[in-house]
Parts: structure tokens; C-alpha cells; sequence
């Protein structure tokens, strides 16, 4: 149906004339001025309006007649630029006649630029409050809000020394000596210092300034012999050992399944490591394992041990990986353990001219 819009005054007064207002007529009521058709008459002055499938009921003064369309006239006040004679405050890019007063000349005073509506009553008294008719800008004015008592630049300098004179002070801790709140303590710490509370991380040693010169001058040497034979890494042999169990308990990751709403959470039983596990040391290099060899029980991994597995790896060597054999070229690099150091290994690999990549100590993140 089509949309009624007044332009300019409300018309507030009583129809006089109720024979105009029959039922079944076609008349403007009050839901933002739309089109209804009169249903019942509901007393003298209340009638029942129909539209779209649903009845309002309304007074005879919020019904409008279809052949009265009245178009007030806005007129201009010559006493105030931009404002009209019933105190509407009219933009640069408005006429008095594209005004839609939606509270009535009373409250109707001033109008946001670029909208067609006026605001409501609240914000009207607020504005006339403030002498608005001296401006002819109604948006809202800048303002520096209420000011900020924890975030200064005095309390940010606090901060910052309490947290570098002890790297383990809490926010709490922060917040309590300075007596602020821990949620200002918690936003100068990351948003302003660009602060963050970090755990150590876990290395199996530190290391001293020796070990770290002798790491470094190995890993340059590594680098070196790389430039130097870009297939270097393909005639080394890497050696280490490891527990191996029966079974590998799953973690929280790997149990982890789909479920659809309706269905119960899943539960699983608590599993500890298998008791059944032998000691494996394996041996291999680009191409795959070369050897393997398993712990018989009841033995340790010492020298005597060690020594037969190398003799053992020699002979897997000629068999499986014929070209390092026939050229002898091959590079062993296994780890520092004491077994894997000792005098009676090294005398082994020194009389067959076994050649070593050297490994420095605690650095097995330096294995190719």
C-alpha cells in the first residue's frame, strides 16, 4: 500500500466532520502514516483500522481522511538563518519542505544534516538546553571524556621500572603497589611497554662460553666441508639408540573424534608406558637404515659391547652399501656417549682408517 508522508506540521486537531470516517473508508492512521481500512467503530471516537492482516485501534486524531491530504506550510524566520517560524533548524542542504516532523511543532527543533527526520524529545531539550539556535551545526562536538587516572605517563614509567627490576613480579603484584587496577596494570604491561610474560625454555644443558666457541668452530668447519663437497651428506652414516616399547600411548591429539550434538562425550581409560621395551641402536644415512642391532637382556651398553656393533656395522656396509665400501669414503658420526668415545672404539675406527665427522658436546640438534 502506498505510504503517506505530512511534510511540515502535525495536524493535532479533532476531525470535525465524522461522516467522512464511514466504516469500510480508506483512511491515513498513525503507524507511521500508512494506509488502513476502517473495521468497527469502537466508540464515538475510537475506531478499529485493518492492515495487512491485523487491527490497530485508534483515535479519531491520529486518523487522517483520504481526500484530506493538508500540506502545512514551513515558513523560514528572517530573525535566524536556517531556521523556520516553528524552530525547526533546516540544514544547507534542506528546504522547508522536506521535513517530516515525527513529534509535532512542540518538540520538533532541530534536524540532523542530511536526514528528513527529527530527533526525539530528549535530545531536543538537551540541544535547546545548550543554545543550539547560536550554531547551525547539530552534530555533536568533540570532548575530551572522562580523564584517565592509571594510564599516564607517570604510572607507564612506574611500571616499567617495577617490571625490569624484577622480571617475576606478578600483575597483581604491579596493581597492588601502585594501587591501580589489574586490568590498567595488565593493559600498560602489553599494549603500551609491548610486554609479555613468557616461561623459560627447557634445553638439556647450558652451555659454557668454551662449549659454545667449540660448537661454533665445528658447525663452521661442517660448513666448510659442505661448500667444499656438496655430496658430503650423502656418504655420512648416523648412529644412535633408543628405548623401543610395546605400544605408544596415544595422546589427547591423536583419541581425538567427531561427535555430532546429540551424542555423549567419549571417555577412554588412562594408559600407562608398556613394561616391554628392548634398547635399539640403529644406523642409517640418506638412502635408509644400514644396520640395526637389539640389546640381548641382561646386558649394558659398554665399550666391549659397542666395539662388536662396529664391526658388525662394517660388515652391513660392504654388503648394502657397496659404492662407500669399494671407495671408502664413508663418514661415521654417532654422538659423545663415554661407550661411543672410548679408547678401545677409537683404536678400531684409527686402524681401519674409519673416517669421523666430529660432534661437539651436548649439540644434537647438529646431526645431519
Amino acid at each position: 500500500m502506498p505510504k503517506m508522508e505530512f511534510k511540515g506540521e502535525v495536524f493535532h486537531d479533532a476531525l470535525k466532520k465524522q461522516e467522512n470516517l464511514n466504516i469500510g473508508s480508506d483512511v491515513y492512521f498513525r503507524k507511521q502514516w500508512k494506509l488502513g481500512t476502517i473495521l468497527k467503530l469502537l466508540s464515538c471516537r475510537h475506531y478499529l483500522i485493518g492492515y495487512e492482516d491485523q487491527s490497530f485501534k485508534r483515535h479519531i486524531n491520529q486518523l487522517r481522511p483520504v481526500k484530506e491530504r493538508p500540506e502545512a506550510t514551513v515558513l523560514k524566520d528572517p530573525r535566524v538563518p536556517g531556521m523556520t517560524t516553528n524552530g525547526v533548524l533546516l540544514s544547507n542542504e534542506m528546504t522547508p519542505q522536506t521535513i517530516t516532523p515525527c513529534c509535532g511543532p512542540v518538540w520538533c527543533s532541530t534536524v540532523r544534516p542530511g536526514s528528513t527526520r527529527c530527533p526525539g524529545r530528549l535530545q531536543t531539550r538537551l540541544r535547546r538546553a545548550s543554545g543550539h539556535k547560536s550554531r547551525e551545526d547539530v552534530n555533536d562536538e568533540d570532548r575530551a571524556g572522562c580523564p584517565s587516572t592509571s594510564t599516564t605517563d607517570e604510572k607507564i614509567n612506574e611500571v616499567e621500572k617495577m617490571i625490569l627490576a624484577n622480571r617475576r613480579i606478578t600483575v597483581r603484584e604491579v596493581a597492588e603497589d601502585l594501587n591501580i587496577s589489574i586490568g590498567s596494570c595488565h593493559s600498560i604491561s602489553i599494549n603500551d611497554l609491548g610486554m609479555r610474560l613468557v616461561a623459560a625454555k627447557f634445553v638439556p644443558k647450558l652451555l659454557n662460553c668454551d662449549q659454545k666457541q667449540h660448537r661454533m668452530n665445528i658447525a663452521n668447519e661442517m660448513l666448510d666441508s659442505v661448500r667444499d663437497d656438496p655430496n658430503l651428506l650423502q656418504r655420512v652414516i648416523t648412529g644412535d639408540e633408543a628405548w623401543v616399547y610395546g605400544y605408544d600411548v596415544e595422546t589427547k591429539s591423536q583419541s581425538s573424534q567427531w561427535k555430532l550434538p546429540h551424542e555423549p562425550r567419549l571417555k577412554k581409560v588412562r594408559q600407562v608406558r608398556s613394561n616391554v621395551k628392548v634398547f635399539l641402536t640403529v644406523f642409517f644415512d640418506c638412502r635408509g637404515v644400514v644396520h640395526h642391532e637389539f640389546l640381548p637382556q641382561g646386558r649394558t651398553v659398554n665399550k666391549e659391547y659397542y666395539l662388536q656393533v662396529m664391526r658388525n656395522l662394517r660388515e652391513a656396509i660392504s654388503q648394502k652399501r657397496l659404492d662407500l665400501w669399494k671407495n671408502k669414503n664413508w663418514l661415521l658420526h654417532h654422538d659423545n656417549a663415554p661407550a661411543h668415545t672410548s679408547l678401545l672404539v677409537r683404536d678400531f675406527l684409527a686402524k681401519n682408517n674409519t673416517l669421523m665427522m666430529p660432534q661437539p658436546p651436548y649439540s644434537p640438534d647438529l646431526a645431519p
